[in-house]
């Protein structure tokens, strides 16, 4: 699926906006070092990276209109991941600016009010949602408050996080740094093309608004 504007529309949602905002805010985000010594950007990623496309993510507006739409999802948080690791390469050793990526877990938010009208009724409807919600009981999901933790500290944890330099790194709850896909991540050449493209897609949409 595509939005008006061109990009498909699940990394249109989970990247390319967040590229842009990124983008826009970089003075505000300087002018926070200035003022109190570091920033933070926390990325909300997704464990379902690990199984995106077998090239990782879509550097080319070809690759992206042909991509399987089973995989969207898990190509749009592979690219947030990305995305961290190479604004901080961008941002360089020395900057005080802070960009980590986080899987938050299953927390049982607000959103599962949202699918069950898309879910639906029926047998896998009942089943999933029943799954949801034991999922507390049995251990395999957090709270809303508590599967924000993560994100809160990588937001939040100006001193321990400046001084012990995290930056660029994956976070799994709670607080778990975490080795993200290693077929993909480390590539440095794809985190280098993605931004080129991510940049391309954000100037020729801009121009067509």
């Amino acid at each position: 699926p595509t939005n008006d504007l061109g990009p498909e529309l699940v990394l249109a949602t989970n990247h390319f906006g967040h590229f842009l905002l990124y983008s826009l805010l970089l003075p505000k985000l300087d002018a926070a070092v200035a003022a109190r010594g570091s920033a933070r950007v926390v990325v909300v990623s997704s464990a379902s990276h690990y199984r995106s496309y077998s090239y990782g993510v879509a550097t080319d507006t070809e690759t992206l209109a042909a991509s399987d739409p089973s995989l969207l999802y898990e190509q749009s948080k592979l690219a947030n991941v990305l995305f961290a690791q190479e604004a901080t390469r961008r941002l360089g050793p020395d900057s005080k600016i802070f960009v980590n990526s986080v899987h938050p877990g299953l927390a049982l938010t607000s959103i599962f009010a949202h699918l069950r009208p898309v879910v639906g009724h029926g047998l896998m409807g009942d089943a999933f949602f029943g799954f949801i919600d034991r999922s507390l009981d049995w251990g395999v999901s957090w709270s809303a408050e508590n599967g924000a933790l993560t994100q809160i500290y990588l937001a939040a944890a100006h001193e321990e996080i400046l001084s012990k330099g995290i930056r660029g790194l994956y976070f799994h709850p709670q607080v778990r740094k975490t080795t993200p896909c290693t077929r993909h991540a480390p590539n440095r050449s794809l985190q280098e093309a993605f931004w080129r493209f991510s940049e391309d897609i954000v100037t020729t949409t801009a121009a067509a608004a």
